[in-house]
Formats: structure tokens, C-alpha cells, sequence
């Protein structure tokens, strides 16, 4: 519990190691993804649960059936998750100017004013018809409550 007259300082949160040579001017953080804007290169790196194509733009699926074990679909929900920052690869090429993470989607505005949006769309947020995006969103609990 707090106590403003404690007056041993707690310890500062570590440093992502991963992040060490990236000079970061904004980061941006969802349910359980992170979009980080470097600052020398306006590059977009992003890192953390991708299960609706929220990092990398794209997703192989989450769908689960009554036939897949638990076990099952937890190793298919850790591969899911991207542990070291990557440029998704439509944004190899391309500089941003800002970011930001919604729960499951993500949202990238480029230098010359191009709006991007990856991840969830089910109630239309992150318009991507080209990026296949297969996952099941409809049966997924996480959102039922259109928390998107």
C-alpha cells in the first residue's frame, strides 16, 4: 500500500533489453501488444500478442475447434506472441509520424499522411482487406462484450 511518508524508493522498472539500440519518441500500449515509433528513422516496431495480426499486420488464425486439445491451443497462442520488437512487413519501406494501440488493433499514421490499421475488425476499426486476416473474432471470448 502507498504510504507518502515511506521514505525508502522503490526500484525503477528495467530497461527492455531488446529495445537497447532503438532511440524511442513514442511507444503505445494495448491489451497485450506494444507499438513503439523510433526516433531517428520514424520507424515502426511492434512487439507482443499478434492473435488478431495487432503487430505484425497479418495472422495465420486463432481459430480452435471442440476437437483441439488445451494443451493445443496454448502452444498455438504462444506462437502468436512476438517476443523481440519487429517492422511489420508492410511498413519496411515506410516513415511514421504516430501511433497508437487500441486493445486488439493498431493504428500507424506515415510521413506522407496514410493512415494504416492492423488487427481486430470486427466492428470495422481496422479496414485491411488485404492482409487475409483469418482469425475468428465473432467466437473469441476475450470480445464479447465489444471491448474492441
Amino acid at each position: 500500500m502507498y504510504n507518502p511518508k515511506q521514505t525508502s524508493i522503490l526500484p525503477s522498472p528495467p530497461a527492455i533489453p531488446s529495445l537497447a539500440n532503438i532511440k524511442v519518441s513514442k511507444a503505445s500500449l494495448g491489451h497485450g501488444h506494444t507499438l513503439i515509433l523510433e526516433e531517428l528513422t520514424n520507424r515502426l516496431y511492434c512487439f507482443g500478442d499478434n492473435s488478431r495480426g495487432q503487430v505484425t499486420g497479418c495472422t495465420t488464425g486463432t481459430n480452435t475447434n471442440a476437437n483441439t486439445s488445451t494443451a493445443d491451443q496454448v502452444k498455438k497462442k504462444q506462437k502468436l506472441i512476438i517476443h523481440e520488437p519487429i517492422i511489420p512487413s508492410f511498413a519496411k519501406d515506410l516513415e511514421f509520424v504516430d501511433i497508437a494501440a487500441g486493445i486488439f488493433h493498431s493504428a500507424a499514421i506515415a510521413i506522407d499522411g496514410t493512415l494504416y490499421t492492423f488487427g481486430c475488425h470486427k466492428f470495422h476499426q481496422s479496414l485491411a482487406p488485404n492482409l487475409n486476416i483469418t482469425s475468428s473474432d465473432d467466437d473469441n471470448d476475450d470480445d464479447k462484450d465489444g471491448n474492441i
